[in-house]
Order: structure tokens, then sequence, then C-alpha cells
């Protein structure tokens, strides 16, 4: 039996509390964390220096992998049919939860186009878990080819999300499938969804594979016993060669989608897992250790938080005519106690989460 690893919460409340944080903010200010400056940074074209998905998909990567992990080991490890039927089960549900979700908080079309996180991270789980087993051989024992052959897909795959949206558009594949599909043609419809899922969706399976890959990574170098100061230092030094090439004239761009952002989500999303690492295995006074268990909370219930905080909090704001119009100081000082308000929640749900039918128990 492979016990929860209180750190990954930790890593998965971390990602958690600066969605929800940001987007609460974003909300009720009159800037806009995607335009206005300072939260808008133009140096990498981006949705603050800390993008509210990318360590969250990052952080998914190392869930799929211990769940795998899991059912494949022990006395009676499972078939690979069986163990993806599992993983079908247990990410398909978020697919199928997205579509009513973005209809009630934006539109069909925000889901077409596959621009809703919980879709895209749903998806490229199955896609990521079927990819481990495909290579279950090579990843199962972790050496240096198993890393090398790792980091090599991110790469091709940092390049080909880079580049295949373009490429997708300017053919008549794209132009037979639009990104915004015409609901009067059923075919149209179904080709938009399947190329906007695979390649021009943000949250598009070409887009966050290669950031799941580097979670796989980082959680095989923590359970083989590497000490966190490495993880650390390995990490820091990626993310500091991410921007040296930025300058020598490879751009990270968020917005634009670059080669370089890969990059830049899976070195910074592996120094705040690290650092947050050495914190949980250096520190054990009662302020670090409150933190830590506030972290933990939030990612245990990270699925409730993220739908509840835009269902009772940000589609409350909207409706009663609150959205976008405190200054930001008074923004931020409503945000603080909105997100304390979640946690509140998240600590009640987790309470009755077992007495729930399992469709709730999120």
């Amino acid at each position: 039996m492979i016990k929860r690893l209180d750190y990954v919460d930790i890593f998965r409340g971390i990602a958690l509390l600066i969605m929800v944080t940001i987007q609460i903010f974003d909300f009720l200010s009159v800037s806009s964390i995607y335009t206005t400056p300072p939260y808008y940074v133009e140096m990498i074209h981006s949705v603050t220096w800390f993008p509210p998905s990318l360590l969250f998909t990052f952080v998914s990567g190392m869930s799929v992998f211990l769940l795998l992990r899991k059912r494949m080991s022990g006395s009676q490890p499972r078939s690979k049919l069986k163990v993806l039927k599992e993983i079908f089960k247990r990410y398909g549900k978020y697919i199928l939860i997205s579509l009513p979700f973005t209809i009630i908080m934006w539109n069909i079309f925000i889901y077409l186009r596959w621009e809703e996180a919980i879709q895209g991270i749903g998806l490229t789980a199955i896609f990521t878990a079927g990819f481990i087993l495909m290579f279950y051989k090579i990843l199962k024992k972790m050496r240096l080819s198993s890393y090398l052959f790792l980091f090599s897909i991110i790469i091709l795959f940092a390049f080909l999300q880079s580049q295949m949206y373009y490429i997708v558009d300017s053919t008549i594949v794209g132009e037979i499938g639009p990104r915004q599909p015409d609901l009067s043609s059923p075919f149209s419809v179904i080709w938009s969804v399947i190329l906007n899922s695979l390649f021009r969706g943000w949250f598009s399976i070409f887009n966050l594979f290669p950031i799941m890959l580097g979670g796989v990574i980082l959680i095989n170098l923590i359970m083989q016993g590497i000490d966190s100061k490495k993880l650390v230092f390995y990490s820091a030094l990626y993310f500091i060669l991410t921007f040296v090439i930025h300058f020598l004239g490879l751009p990270i761009n968020y917005y634009g989608r670059s080669f370089m952002l890969t990059h830049y989500a899976v070195s910074q999303s592996a120094l705040i897992c690290s650092i947050a690492l050495w914190f949980y295995n250096n520190f054990t006074d009662r302020i670090t250790s409150s933190i830590l268990n506030f972290l933990k909370q939030i990612g245990y219930a990270a699925f409730f938080l993220y739908v509840s905080h835009y269902l009772l909090i940000l589609k409350v704001l909207e409706i009663s005519g609150y959205k976008d119009l405190l200054p930001d100081l008074h923004a931020w000082i409503l945000t603080i106690p909105l997100v304390g308000i979640m946690y509140i929640l998240s600590k009640w749900y987790l309470k009755i989460r077992s007495k729930l039918p399992k469709v709730l128990q999120l």
C-alpha cells in the first residue's frame, strides 16, 4: 500500500492558492491581470509571473504517475488495460463536469475552443497516463536514460506546441474545423473540438502534456531520495537558463505559446515545488507547520475549491454587479477574507465528502 504523499498535496495547494487568489482579485479589481501592469508582465508577455494553470498542470503530472505506480505495483498489480480504464473513469469525469460548469460560468464556445482548465487537464491526464503505460518498462525503474528520454519528449512537444496551432490554422484542415465552430454543422463542431483539444486550445494536449511530464520527472527524483537542496539548486539553474536563452533571442512568450514557455513552466514549477519540499523536510516550527497544513488542506480539496470559488464567489460577484469595480488596494483587501472563506468551505467539504454520492466526491 503506497500512502498518500503530504508534500504533493502541499504542491497542489500552492497551485490552487495562486489560482484562486489571482482570479478573485481579477474579478474584483478594475485592473486586469491579463493586460494591466504590473500584473501583466511585458517581458514574457504573461498573465503575472506565475500564470495560474502552469503549476497545477505540473503537479497533475505527478498525481497521474503516482496513481499509475500504485496500481501497477504491489502483490497484485493490475493489467495496463484495467489501469487505463480506471484513469478514463477518474479523469474523464472532469471533461464531462467541465461542460455544464463552463456554460454556467461563460458559454459553450469556451468549452468547444478547449479553453477551460478542467477539461484540458482531464484529457491531458488521460493522454499522459497512456504514454506512461506505453513506456512503462522504461519508466518503471527510473535511470539516467529514462530521464533523458522524458526530457527529450518535453523538448519535442515544446517545439510542436509552439508551431502546430499555426500550422493547423493555415491549412485546409483548420478551415474545415475553425477554432470557433459553426453550431449548425455537427461535423464542423466535432472536427473543431478534435483540433482544439489536440493542438489549438489553450488547454490542449500539446500545450499541457510536456508540463505534466516535467512533474513526472520531479516526483521520481524526489522518490529516489535526491536531497531537496540539490533539487532547489538544479531547478534554479534550469530556471535561470531559460532567461539566459530568452535574452539571447529565443523568447519566453506566454500568450504566444513560444518554445521557451514550456521550459519556463517546467523550471518554475520544479523550483516552487523543490523549495516547498525543502521547507517540508527541514522546518518543524509551529508557524511553518501551520502554513504547510493550510496548503495541504487546500491541495487535498483542490477540485472542490476550483469549482466552488468560481460558482460561489466569482459568478455571484458577476451577477450582483460587483465585477471589475474596485481599486486594486480595496480588491486585495477583500480578496484575502474571500480566500479564507474558501478554505473554511474546503474543510467542511472534506468532513462530509465520504457521505456524499460518488459523483459529488470531487
